[in-house]
């Protein structure tokens, strides 16, 4: 059996794995997608190739942060572990109307 065979036969049993646990469908579709990209970009077998592909990925720190979360949990599940790198990620505030648009809200209704 060739690596390209094995990889893809650890995704197909990573995501039947987390069905099994009860992950929900969205979390199941964004970790094997993360996974998938990974593959395309690093030595899922060493985490060190990971930790470079993550540093040199052109994304933000919060996605990359959820990245290795999905990476945790695929090397969780086949009994392995690593240290993962740190990420930054700030919270964004969230949307506050100002009072003009809180009246032209309340007018409306």
């Amino acid at each position: 059996m060739g690596e390209s065979q094995n990889i893809k036969g650890k995704i197909v049993w990573f995501i039947w794995e987390m069905q099994k646990q009860n992950y929900s469908k969205d979390t199941i579709k964004t970790y094997s997608r993360y996974i998938k990209n990974l593959v395309r970009k690093a030595n899922l077998s060493d985490p060190e190739s990971v930790k470079e592909a993550l540093a040199k990925w052109k994304c933000g720190e919060s996605h990359k942060h959820n990245i290795a979360a999905a990476y945790t949990l695929f090397l969780k599940m086949h009994g392995k572990t690593w240290n993962p790198p740190m990420f930054r990620v700030s919270r964004k505030l969230p949307f506050i109307p100002t009072e003009k648009e809180l009246d032209a809200l309340i007018a409306g209704t």
